[in-house]
């Protein structure tokens, strides 16, 4: 299948907990794909045919599907609050400011939805 493109995310070890926390509450299980991976706690490796897309903010919805950042249309005000940068792939490069934009974008005074938001990287996957 030489048009398919595989992505890949991976979550800090604090973030993955949180997210298999806010699945756990809320959703059933055996049927959530995401908390499934996650708690096989499958450590990132690195492998000569992936390559660093990015990183991306979800937001964690009902159902246990997630949405990016760029369904709100919020980078541009993430860019110039915050001092992140978006790359040629319309991700943000890293920034030691991810525990400050969750935290806003998870807190009462922001304008995006009320659901759970967290920080990813994003890597394509040679198939």
């Amino acid at each position: 299948m030489p048009n398919v493109i595989a992505l890949g995310i991976y979550f800090e070890d604090s973030v993955a907990e949180n997210v298999r926390f806010i699945l756990s509450a809320r959703y059933v299980l055996e049927d959530c794909g995401l908390y499934l991976n996650l708690s096989k706690r499958v450590p990132e490796v690195n492998r000569q045919n992936q390559a660093l897309l990015g990183f991306d903010l979800i937001r964690i919805d009902y159902g246990a599907s997630f949405h990016t950042f760029v369904c709100h249309s919020i980078e541009e005000k993430l860019v110039s609050w915050f001092d992140l940068k978006l790359n040629e792939y319309g991700l943000y490069n890293d920034s030691n400011r991810w525990e400050e934009v969750s935290e806003f974008l998870n807190g009462e005074n922001s304008w995006v939805e009320p659901v759970p938001w967290v920080v990813c990287k994003v890597e394509l996957i040679g198939m």
